[in-house]
């Protein structure tokens, strides 16, 4: 098992594996292990400037180790070079660390993906785009295969096929292994007065649901076209299904988070809570539903895991719990609309005065309610686009409970249905609590997570 150069003095209080799973998490201590294991690095003379931590993810209860789970995913990007020095392109990276003792093998990997197995490390790594769940995404980020899959019949006239296609630059703008993979495509082209680029976004998915998040995304499209205050959204340009890419247009903004961030944004809020309004009246396609008895069974898994990991928060947890299950809505009385499920600043931009809207890969049918309550929660925390860290916003409660009150009531002007306060306080507790356990999934070792955990149910359990 690995164990880290130099260590914090409190790194002594952990156990071997969490002192080994710290090395993971901090690029520097990293850096040179992985620079002296990696097969395609040591043998090439190629060298990592600089490696950064793109997101963890932890498997660290019981059941995860009965079903032979790595304890911990890390996601890396490295600024690589060459052996005279000269900048190369940024290679991305994922290993999977298993506890000792161990007692299985890790999976073997499909037709055609490479994983490089670190015995001496317990860990398997692949390289970017050998993903085993995504076995078609080397496709799309080879500028000469991705070619054939291309929307031609949107793009511009004379660009009408591979043929026309004289160069395809591919930047990954983001990545989530297993799951997805955001880009942006440059495509040079030899056209007649017009530009000699054409600029395109695409982003691949693992799983056949594609589909649906295409016909969504369209619908969606439709009425950002028809209605002024709603969301804005990049044009869908086509569907690739062999590789299971959405094409759309490219739409540059600035992030809302640091917008909310400096205050003084009633009008954006204001802005945010009619737009959703209207985005939880547009046609579902979704073939998924979650109701309130999904969400009831999510959260005593939560629960579950947090108790598991620190047992003095049952005494907490056991009756917020209980009370959780009394107080849940009426199925019956709740209406059903397309539901975003990821509604949080960090999935919106400014557009030239308008709301851009990204991201509807966990969109579903459900209880409109829980997009306003996970916006709500999302107001407490600080999370930037291009980091895993998620931190609580240093704001006094009221400050964002001041926040909230803005756009909810904009969200009730606009909405045709009634969200009452009981209604919208459990989805918020609901919402709480799920934002705290993707927060222990992703943080449970970092110093302070306890401090941050005892925070996070304080403001739970004065809701």
């Amino acid at each position: 098992m690995l164990t880290p150069a130099t260590s914090p003095p409190a790194a002594a209080e952990r156990t071997p594996v969490e002192r080994a799973i710290q090395a993971w998490l901090d690029g520097e201590s990293i850096k040179p292990v992985l620079q002296d294991h990696l097969p395609w690095l040591s043998g090439r003379g190629l060298v990592i400037r600089r490696c950064i931590v793109d997101s963890v993810r932890y498997n660290s209860r019981e059941k995860d180790r009965s079903r032979r789970r790595p304890f911990v995913c890390v996601a890396y990007r490295l600024d690589m070079a060459d052996a005279l020095g000269r900048s190369l392109p940024r290679q991305l990276l994922y290993v999977e660390v298993y506890p000792r003792p161990r007692f299985w093998e890790p999976p073997a990997p499909g037709p055609g993906v490479t994983i490089v197995r670190l015995p001496e490390l317990d860990a398997i790594v692949w390289q970017f785009p050998n993903d085993p769940q995504l076995s078609h995404l080397p496709e799309v980020m080879d500028p000469e295969r991705v070619k054939r899959y291309l929307p031609y019949d949107q793009l511009p006239a004379g660009l009408d096929g591979p043929v026309h296609a004289r160069e395809v630059r591919a930047e990954v703008l983001r990545y989530k292994p297993e799951t997805h993979c955001a880009a942006r495509y440059d495509i040079a082209w030899e056209g007649d007065g017009s530009p000699p680029v054409f600029t395109l976004f695409g982003k691949t998915h693992a799983t056949d649901r594609a589909g649906e998040i295409h016909r969504q995304i369209e619908t969606v499209w439709e009425k950002s076209v028809a209605e002024p205050e709603s969301f804005l959204i990049a044009r869908v340009l086509g569907y690739a299904e062999p590789v299971r890419t959405i094409w759309q247009e490219t739409l540059v903004g600035t992030p809302l988070l640091p917008v909310i961030g400096r205050g003084d944004c009633d009008a954006v809020l204001e802005a945010t809570g009619t737009a959703l309004a209207i985005l939880h009246e547009t046609r579902a396609e979704s073939s998924v539903t979650v109701g309130i008895g999904d969400q009831l069974r999510e959260m005593r898994t939560q629960i579950g895991a947090l108790v598991e990991a620190y047992p003095e928060v049952l005494g907490i947890l056991g009756p917020m719990a209980a009370r959780m299950h009394e107080e849940a809505p009426d199925a019956a009385q709740v209406h059903a609309a397309q539901v975003h499920g990821d509604f949080i600043p960090k999935n919106l931009d400014l557009h030239e005065g308008r709301l851009l809207i990204c991201d509807f890969d966990d969109f579903v049918i459900g209880d409109p309610v829980q997009d306003v309550a996970r916006f709500m929660v999302d107001l407490y925390f600080l999370e930037d686009r291009d980091s895993h860290l998620v931190t609580l916003r240093d704001l006094d409660p009221a400050a964002v409970q001041a926040m909230a009150n803005v756009f909810v009531d904009a969200y009730r002007s606009r909405a045709p249905w009634e969200m009452g306060e009981e209604h919208l306080r459990w989805h918020w507790r609901v919402q709480m609590l799920a934002k705290i356990h993707y927060y222990f999934k992703r943080q449970q070792l970092r110093p302070g997570f306890e401090r941050d955990l005892h925070e996070m149910l304080a403001l739970l359990l004065a809701a």
